[in-house]
């Protein structure tokens, strides 16, 4: 039977089921997101470093170093000493021995702290998301937090100084396990990558290569997370006299310590406002709410919006602090993928963005989290902030932490 030989009523069936479902997909393309593409973007976990944003510590013993401790286990002993490690080395190196003495360790990640019996250097640290646990010492036992809950960044307790410590050398234990509360012991760890979804923050990916004492010498520096970044880049832009500010997540060190690029934004280019979370559909993740927050700018005349995660209740519920674009302030672009080198995390957009933009003669510029595929493969939504209206900066870590 031939399409249009169809009874009327299966006719009005046909056309009311082809609306109902084209409708959700032309929703995700007129509003630069594509149906496909979140679906197949799972996130992944990243933990944080067990020390302060700024700090540089260095693997001094690595995975499966059986002449030591750490046989067959995927395990790092962390030293604040750049020297504590040499090529061709072993473990942590002799007159090093006290450079942690009472360095704070720090959370990795929100979840439940326990202790286990005969551990009394050590805290067990379970997620409240990815699953798993992580096994932390060498504390000082008289300085661990209480079992219980705790936020990521949470001092879990300090470093037992070296004529403490059985192995007669201050450092951070970190071994991730497979299981809850670190049952299972050794058989249970599993290496800080990718693959197990227990990779650091903004640090190399750290996976089993076979080899002993795998990754020793490996520098890692602590890095403040996206949402307390952009907070604490906002409020040193305004204490300046700028509207507000924004990290673009790019850093160096040129020999005082960790600096973040920045971009601050002038009074004349934007305003602030405080927005009603359920305005904004109550956005859960960081890039819901980089969304709503453009999409609410765009209704009311802006160039484009950011979220500079503050949020506050006055009594009449939620608000999230946002800077508004003005018009004239910047332009807004959909910058396909792949010249953007198919930025995986966040961060990485920033970046890819922020250099897209000054290539093309722009002060600097972010994701506003919106994709699409029109045909031609996927293009990421940018606002491009314009050279009069904003002023980029280095900041150093130390002057945000």
């Amino acid at each position: 039977m031939k399409f249009f030989n169809l009874p009327k009523i299966w006719m009005r069936l046909l056309i009311a089921f082809t609306i109902a479902i084209s409708i959700p997909l032309l929703w995700e393309v007129t509003h630069g997101s594509s149906l496909a593409q979140v679906l197949v973007q799972p996130r992944v976990r990243r933990i944080g470093l067990p020390f302060k944003a700024g700090q540089y510590w260095y693997v001094c013993q690595g995975y499966n170093q059986p002449t030591i401790s750490h046989g067959n286990t995927f395990a790092f002993d962390l030293s604040f000493a750049k020297n504590s490690f040499r090529p061709g080395g072993t473990g942590c190196q002799p007159g090093t021995n006290s450079a942690s003495n009472n360095q704070p360790v720090l959370a990795p990640a929100t979840g439940n702290v326990t202790y286990i019996n005969g551990w009394n250097e050590f805290v067990c640290l379970s997620p409240e998301s990815g699953g798993g646990s992580l096994f932390i010492g060498h504390l000082n036992p008289a300085s661990r937090v209480k079992p219980g809950r705790v936020e990521e960044g949470t001092v879990l307790g300090t470093v037992n100084p070296e004529r403490s410590t059985p192995s007669g050398y201050a450092h951070i234990h970190i071994e991730p396990r497979k299981n809850p509360s670190c049952t299972g012991g050794i058989a249970a760890s599993v290496p800080l990558d990718d693959a197990n979804s227990f990779r650091f923050y903004e640090s190399p990916n750290l996976p089993n290569t076979g080899a002993r004492n795998q990754h020793y010498g490996t520098e890692l520096v602590g890095q403040m997370r996206l949402e307390p970044r952009f907070r604490t880049v906002n409020d040193w832009a305004t204490k300046r006299g700028y509207r507000g500010g924004y990290p673009n997540f790019h850093w160096t060190n040129y020999g005082k310590g960790p600096v973040y690029g920045s971009m601050l934004i002038k009074t004349s280019a934007a305003d602030w406002r405080d927005i009603p979370a359920s305005e904004l559909g109550n956005p859960k993740t960081p890039e819901e709410r980089f969304r709503a927050v453009s999409d609410w700018a765009a209704r009311n005349g802006y160039r484009g919006g950011y979220p500079n995660f503050h949020q506050a209740n006055y009594g009449r519920g939620v608000v999230y602090g946002a800077v508004l674009i003005k018009r004239e302030a910047a332009d807004w672009r959909d910058i396909p993928a792949n010249e953007l080198g198919n930025p995986k995390t966040p961060e990485e957009r920033f970046r890819a963005v922020s250099d897209w933009a000054a290539r093309n003669g722009y002060r600097g510029g972010y994701p506003n989290f919106h994709q699409a595929n029109y045909g031609r493969g996927v293009v990421y939504g940018a606002v491009l902030i314009k050279r009069e209206a904003a002023d980029g900066r280095d900041i150093s870590v130390n002057e945000l932490n």
